[in-house]
């Protein structure tokens, strides 16, 4: 049987190919650039060719994979909205996802949605499902699957637990109740889990991702600059710990040379304050929560807002948190595909 997985996230696109006991994830950037005309290639035959694909929306081509971000434009934003999965972006990215596939047969895909966005999973079921042209390839998908992004870090989780603990899955997941915190690009989500059983009324998301730390984070530095500030650049200083403008370097979240002062922590602090309140509100004080599990690429940015609401507990991050979500959604689509 051939199965796959995707998650076509507001910030990164995962695609889970090989799947098995060790499974691989790929991943891009989820970005789509609409193409305007055919462009010219200026490193030809000197520098390595660009790995994108070419995809084919509503009679609209875009551009889509891993070098995509190197072509995009100041002006190309993200979707960060309820609309995101209806949107000719969505449906160019998972496109592109599906040429990660070696297969043109498909017999099940796994995707993932934000809690938040989980009402509308019949609808990307739909699109999933059917036959899909990608490039000079035809992709059929017979069933797909939609199951909320963080119960794909927890199934990781488990997996990873069971084999450390020489146990069954099944049986590591069904021993606690979990707090399972996401913190995503577009959503911060959360997941409350007794046993395998989802807590619906203590789960929910909150449009305060990464993706509106870097947005505020770009206002600010634009204005102490002079100069619109991309995120793509503060994304960046986020991960190396300096901010590199004009071909000058600058210590990063906060700077005090003579001629530049800028202090981003306060923002950072208060966006993270009010996702990790929204989620406290929901789910309680958390005396019955025996385990706290945070995923995400940006996790360790929330992590001290999560500690600091629940002190008493043993917040723990996620081994892999950057790509638990996509490695555990394959792991879904090998038990289900064991059970069909």
């Amino acid at each position: 049987m051939n199965i796959f997985a995707v998650d076509v996230g507001f910030g990164t696109t995962a695609v889970v190919n090989k799947i098995g006991m060790s499974s691989e994830v790929q991943y891009f950037n989820s970005r789509a650039v609409q193409l305007k005309a055919e462009g010219r290639n200026l490193g030809e035959g000197v520098l390595k060719e660009r790995n994108i694909i070419k995809v084919e929306v509503d009679g609209i081509f875009y551009e889509v994979g891993p070098d995509v971000i190197d072509n995009a434009g100041a002006t190309e934003v993200r979707s960060l909205n309820e609309s995101y999965i209806s949107s000719a972006k969505y449906r160019a990215l998972f496109l592109g996802s599906l040429n990660f596939c070696e297969h043109d047969e498909i017999d099940l895909i796994v995707g993932g949605l934000p809690i938040s966005n989980l009402k509308r999973k019949d609808e990307l079921v739909n699109l999933m499902v059917g036959t899909h042209k990608v490039g000079d390839r035809v992709i059929t998908v017979k069933a797909a699957r939609v199951i909320p992004q963080p119960l794909g870090a927890l199934m990781h989780y488990a997996k990873t637990q069971s084999l450390k603990e020489r146990s069954d899955l099944m049986s590591v997941l069904a021993r606690k109740t979990r707090l399972v915190v996401d913190s995503g690009y577009g959503t911060f989500d959360w997941l409350t889990v007794c046993g395998v059983k989802p807590d619906e009324s203590r789960s929910d998301a909150e449009p305060l991702g990464f993706g509106r730390i870097l947005a505020d984070c770009s206002d600010h530095l634009s204005s102490i600059f002079d100069q619109k500030i991309s995120v793509e650049i503060i994304d960046q200083a986020f991960r190396e710990g300096a901010l590199t403008l004009f071909g000058r370097s600058y210590d990063f979240p906060s700077n005090n040379d003579d001629d530049v002062v800028f202090d981003l922590r306060p923002i950072v602090q208060k966006i993270t304050n009010d996702a990790v309140d929204a989620m406290v509100n929901n789910v309680g004080g958390g005396a019955d929560i025996d385990q706290i599990l945070v995923t995400g690429g940006p996790a360790e940015i929330y992590l001290q807002a999560i500690q600091k609401a629940y002190s008493k507990h043993n917040v723990q991050i996620i081994n892999q948190h950057d790509i638990a979500v996509g490695l555990g959604m394959g792991e879904i689509a090998r038990q289900i595909a064991g059970a069909m």
